[in-house]
């Protein structure tokens, strides 16, 4: 972490130039700051606060170290994107999910949610599916390169999630310029349109709202008090949004 003996040296000298200065409960706290921003106090204050919470990169670190966890490029990439996107774009994944999820235990049939980030020339597929690994691997191929095609995207991100828990059994990733292709536009005039971001936003308002005591459609058999409190509606297929 600090890579360099004259790093060391630095995070030393700052440590002990500003002791009196700083206010803290870990110590790991003023190194992960130092790591982050560079531990270099204005001279204008007297006292500085670091809460603890300055420190939760380095415990994430320090326990990829421990337990030898290395991630997916896919998963850095993916974490990155949604990241970016900005309260409303991230609630209205979540409900998504949710949503298909839900159909999927009740229904017993694969529902696929997709949301595209316009912005960033890339996109999220999520399919919703209790079938062997393959054979939903098959099928999420097929959703992300449509989509990506459909969208003219550089870059694409498909997630396949268990029916009822929505736990996220595998990704891929889709990358690549986007080359026009005479077979792939037949095959994106024929894939269902989906919602638009307003029309999906409308449906999730004005359909009936489950009562607090009802069972929760996600299959879980808990309350719906207890596992969400955004409203559901029943629509089967593919979901669409673009942000």
């Amino acid at each position: 972490m600090l890579e360099t003996p004259l790093y060391v040296l630095s995070y030393l000298d700052l440590r002990s130039k500003h002791g009196e200065k700083i206010l803290t409960t870990h110590e790991l706290t003023l190194l992960a700051t130092h790591l982050k921003y560079n531990l270099w106090i204005n001279e204008k204050y007297d006292l500085v606060h670091f809460s603890d919470d300055l420190g939760v990169h380095l415990d994430a670190a320090m326990a990829v170290r421990r337990e030898g966890l290395r991630p997916e490029p896919m998963t850095i990439d993916l974490g990155l994107q949604l990241l970016s996107l900005d309260e409303d774009s991230t609630n209205t994944i979540n409900k998504g999910i949710r949503l298909i999820s839900g159909q999927a235990a009740k229904d017993g049939r694969n529902h696929t949610f997709t949301a595209g980030f316009g912005a960033s020339s890339s996109g999220l597929t999520i399919h919703c599916s209790n079938r062997p690994d393959e054979a939903v691997a098959k099928t999420l191929f097929t959703h992300c390169g449509l989509r990506k095609y459909s969208q003219k995207a550089s870059r694409w991100f498909g997630l396949a999630v268990s029916r009822g828990t929505a736990a996220v059994r595998f990704g891929l990733e889709l990358e690549g310029r986007w080359k026009e292709n005479p077979l792939m536009d037949e095959a994106v005039r024929r894939m269902p349109a989906g919602f638009r971001p307003h029309e999906f936003k409308a449906a999730l308002k004005v359909k009936r709202k489950l009562g607090r005591n009802d069972p929760c459609p996600c299959g879980s058999g808990r309350k719906i008090q207890a596992v969400l409190s955004a409203p559901i509606i029943r629509v089967r297929g593919t979901y669409s949004v673009g942000f």
